[in-house]
């Protein structure tokens, strides 16, 4: 939810910001940035039913937390409704103030831009995904990891998850103090990127990649915990680029997807 926050306490206090997926701002400037920069563009939202308009308050139209998948010609290529909402574990409801789940994973086979280098497959396989996904359904006590494990099943070559993952150790100090700083930059981030490793493991070995873009700062008194990384799911997993906790960074990794057989 990139444009508007992730804090909110009600059903009424998102409704001016929900969405339409296919006609809102935020799918116009996806499709903008997609073809200036020939790529797909990922991006979250909170959105509404095009049949049930936000000003509709009296038929209490469902509400999702979203991410849009628009493709290099503008495109809307497909819209993920976030399956496992956020917020039992705690006193903050979160996700559950105001959305309604997704009613399962997906996943999407998207062709190759032609700014990618040249691939002997003309399309990859992408499962998108949202923060709370990679954990269990309400936090419950089993190892299931349904979303490595569906993205396995689906053979997916990239799993893109998309976050407001929270610090678990906020700074006392303000956010941006020492964001430029670099000399500790891996440890600060070493157990979370392993966290979000170790929720892929049915994916392990696969060759698959694990993008994860997760939000710094502040809202209200919540602070994000940043470290958004670009690691690819190997034997060994290798992280092939990391931003810091703090400081608002831009990434390039260069990724390398499974050698797929004829299936």
């Amino acid at each position: 939810m990139a444009f508007t926050g992730y804090c909110f306490e009600s059903r009424e206090d998102i409704a001016p910001f929900v969405e339409d997926a296919e006609t809102g701002d935020t799918k116009a400037w996806a499709a903008q940035t997609a073809q200036r920069l020939n790529c797909y563009v990922l991006v979250g939202v909170p959105t509404v039913a095009p049949n049930h308009p936000s000003s509709s308050t009296s038929s209490n139209p469902p509400y999702h937390n979203s991410l849009l998948v628009v493709s290099p010609s503008g495109a809307l290529a497909g819209v993920y409704h976030k399956h496992h909402l956020y917020g039992t574990l705690t006193n903050d409801a979160a996700d559950y103030l105001w959305a309604t789940a997704g009613d399962a994973f997906v996943a999407l086979d998207l062709p190759f831009p032609s700014s990618s280098p040249s691939s002997p497959h003309g399309s990859f396989r992408l499962v998108p995904g949202i923060c709370m996904d990679l954990n269990e359904r309400d936090f419950a006590p089993t190892s299931e990891n349904a979303l490595a494990t569906f993205a396995r099943d689906e053979r997916a070559d990239v799993l893109v998850v998309a976050m407001s993952w929270l610090d678990s150790e906020p700074p006392i100090e303000d956010e941006h103090e020492g964001a430029e700083e670099t000399g500790d930059e891996w440890d600060d981030v070493r157990d979370v990127i392993s966290y979000w490793v170790v929720r892929c493991m049915p994916m392990l070995g696969s060759g698959a990649a694990l993008v994860a873009a997760n939000r710094v700062g502040r809202e209200g008194d919540t602070v994000f915990t940043g470290s958004s990384c670009a690691v690819e799911l190997g034997d060994r997993p290798a992280v092939a680029q990391y931003a810091n906790k703090r400081g608002e960074a831009v990434i390039l990794a260069e990724l390398s997807l499974p050698e797929r057989g004829e299936d």
